[in-house]
């Protein structure tokens, strides 16, 4: 079951610290600007991203869980590939 799953590595590294430091170095390290990069990205995986989203509410709504920070998410998204200011 995919909701009792434990936390992977990526959550311990994902830490508010770690991710400041990153943000912090990557500009320097990186050959490119890791701003637009991401602006790319996102933009392409947009609708793959909505669907797993979309997923992930359904099964948190199913196992009684709440998933009003997923629909936040999901709504900013949308407002976003929509043009809208946020």
């Amino acid at each position: 079951d995919q909701l009792n799953a434990p936390p992977g590595l990526a959550s311990w590294l994902l830490r508010p610290w770690t991710v400041r430091v990153a943000s912090r170095l990557l500009p320097l390290l990186s050959p490119v600007r890791f701003d637009h990069f991401l602006e790319r990205h996102f933009t392409k995986v947009g609708a793959q991203t909505l669907l797993a989203l979309e997923e992930w509410i359904s099964g948190g709504a199913r196992a009684g869980l709440s998933t009003h920070h997923l629909r936040a998410l999901r709504d900013c998204l949308e407002a976003v590939r929509a043009g809208e200011a946020i």
